[in-house]
């Protein structure tokens, strides 16, 4: 819209031919991009700021993205729940309220003391002194270095327009600088909360990228006219928004791997309501230039800055329970524990990684996507103990991610094979300095109170040439209860009958209220032998709702409807939690948390939006 905008009124000398020429473009690029929320938002936004602009003199950017957000919120009610709808109206009213005013303060008036430089009957109409004397400090410079203005007739004039130029140039990126600094007060915030990072490379990015972007736009929509038009005519502005691109592609994974960005715990609501308080503040003081509530402000906002960054926090406890998360990973596992004492684990990671290439994605990615940003919910930033029942790749895929967000006590495994992709695993563990422990049944240990058992791999189990599911760690965690049996959850990964029917018969105890099933009920998982031996109350299947083996099989589902009072599946329940606790346990889905009926009104639903949007209910 600028770039048009600012074309037509510099070739028509007519804001309102300008601003009627541009609104049809901007309705022509909404179709064009199929109509996708953020265009529709910037449309409205754009389009309601320029018919402002025809009506009257001045026009206070707030005031036409106010009415904007309305119309599109009437339209769209849901939106107003939306990462996007905040960061796309956020950073217009983060502009309007800060980057204009400091604008206004600190650029705009050396600017207009810029103009008409050679008439000095103008210093007089000028306050304050200061830009007078700016005035003054130019003509001499001017003076010392008009050698450098050679090719003008009059050489000091010369180097007096050589000298405005440099500087509205400097003006000018001193006004991007506060463009994008206000609006990165605001999204510290926001893509702490929604995305649960701290991106201080965006500030420097934004400095290097807008500029482009506001170039390949133009260029591509040029591009695309011109080759529908007469195919070869394209080939220039194409070939050039092919440069660009590859330009701002470079110089956005550059600055991203800087260090510069870092996963955080998403900031609780008091911390969120205290920070938009800030901001507000801050926002009243710097239109009315009040220097002291500006002072006070600013150094609110700062702590408030420092603490989202930080989140000195501890993490949701498990309190005096032993609790299980089964994470809805699809095809694969992920488990999540926190013991009484305030120790975490994860055990295995899903499937993984995505694999990103020049123009697509491919593979599944519940590392990045599921894991983690759980994790981040609960407020953890880093793992006790993390561990790898066996090297398949629905079970091991997924810690890479988990490797480079968090940071990780000790690693564990049992007895795998050196396929490639787990000696790889084990070189990034080794190169980020964690600690790798391996283990064999018959060790036992004790974590806040629950003991943990290894039942397998055997002493003299050999693993194959190539990873199997007999490989598995099976673990078995138990709390004391107040009864005689403790309470006792079963961890067996993938293994196999031969292995279900091995176990059963040894001498170490299987009995455990929690299973989790064994190989995702595939064919001759959860044998009679295994059930009898186990007697679980609970079975929970992690498994996704479009694996193509056909798990979980029918006759694994009658075995479990039999030995158990409860069975619970990731594709039909979602995740799963289990609180272990001394006088029993208690067992909680995703979708037991989902409501069945139908909201009695709008409100109702919005109310329910909001307190989705602050909960954990999307796990």
């Amino acid at each position: 819209a600028f770039f048009i905008f600012w074309l037509v009124r510099r070739a028509s000398g007519s804001e309102s031919v300008a601003t009627f020429v541009t609104l049809p473009a901007l309705v022509f690029y909404l179709l064009l991009v199929e109509d996708r929320p953020p265009i529709e938002r910037a449309v409205w936004m754009v389009s309601l700021y320029l018919l402002a602009r025809l009506l009257f003199r001045q026009v206070h950017l707030a005031n036409p993205v106010s009415l904007a957000a309305l119309v599109v919120l009437f339209a769209h009610p849901l939106w107003l729940f939306e990462p996007s709808f905040h960061l796309s109206f956020g950073a217009v009213f983060l502009i309007a309220f800060f980057a204009l005013p400091w604008i206004e303060r600190t650029s705009e008036p050396y600017r207009n003391a810029l103009g008409f430089l050679d008439a000095e009957e103008r210093d007089e109409q000028l306050r304050p002194p200061h830009l007078v004397q700016f005035r003054l400090d130019l003509r001499l410079l001017a003076a010392l270095v008009s050698g450098v203005a050679f090719w003008a007739r009059d050489p000091e004039r010369g180097a007096r327009a050589l000298l405005t130029r440099l500087i509205r140039i400097g003006l000018r990126a001193w006004d991007f600088f506060l463009l994008s600094f206000a609006i990165h007060l605001g999204f510290v915030l926001l893509t702490a909360f929604y995305f649960k990072r701290v991106i201080w490379a965006g500030l420097l990015t934004n400095l290097l990228v807008v500029p482009l972007v506001s170039l390949i736009v133009p260029l591509g929509l040029a591009a695309l006219l011109l080759g529908l038009l007469w195919l070869p005519a394209g080939a220039l502005p194409a070939a050039m928004v092919g440069t660009l691109t590859g330009l701002l592609l470079w110089l956005a994974e550059t600055i991203a791997g800087a260090g510069l960005s870092y996963g955080i715990p998403p900031p609780p609501l008091w911390l969120v309501v205290l920070y938009l308080g800030a901001l507000v503040l801050l926002g009243v003081a710097v239109t009315r230039a009040s220097r002291r509530l500006r002072d006070w402000a600013g150094l609110a906002l700062a702590a408030l800055v420092l603490v989202v960054a930080t989140y000195p926090f501890s993490p949701q406890a498990a309190d005096q329970a032993l609790e299980v998360v089964v994470l809805d990973v699809g095809q694969g596992d992920s488990i999540f524990l926190a013991f009484p004492n305030g120790e975490t684990w994860l055990v295995d990671a899903g499937r993984g990684p995505l694999e990103v290439g020049p123009g697509y994605q491919i593979g599944e990615a519940a590392g990045e996507t599921l894991v983690v940003p759980f994790l981040r919910q609960r407020g953890l930033k880093r793992l006790d103990r993390v561990w790898l029942t066996h090297a398949h790749h629905d079970h091991m895929g997924g810690l890479p991610a988990v490797l480079k967000e968090f940071g990780v006590g000790s690693f564990h495994v049992g007895r795998n094979p050196p396929s490639a992709r787990y000696q790889e695993l084990l070189e990034e563990v080794r190169r980020r300095g964690i600690p790798i422990e391996r283990h064999q049944a018959g060790e036992h240990f004790a974590v806040g109170g629950v003991e943990v058992q290894i039942l397998w791999p055997a002493a003299d189990y050999e693993p194959g040439p190539e990873p199997s599911n007999n490989d598995s760690l099976v673990l078995r965690l138990c709390l004391p209860a107040a009864a005689a049996l403790p309470h006792c959850l079963l961890l067996p990964g993938d293994i196999e009958v031969e292995v279900e029917k091995r176990l059963a018969q040894g001498t170490a105890s299987l009995q455990a209220e929690v299973l989790k099933v064994p190989h995702h009920g595939g064919r001759d998982a959860a044998s009679q032998e295994f059930l009898q031996a186990v007697d679980p109350d609970v079975a929970i299947l992690s498994v996704s709702a479009t694996n193509p083996f056909g798990h979980p099989f029918e006759r694994v589902l009658d075995r479990l409807r039999d030995e158990t009072e409860h069975t619970y599946r990731t594709d039909q329940d979602g995740s799963v939690t289990v609180r272990l606790e001394t006088d029993g346990f208690q067992v909680a889905t995703y979708r037991q948390r989902q409501r069945r009926e139908p909201y009695p009104n709008l409100w109702a639903q919005l109310a329910a939006c909001a307190r989705r949007l602050l909960s954990l209910e999307s796990f």
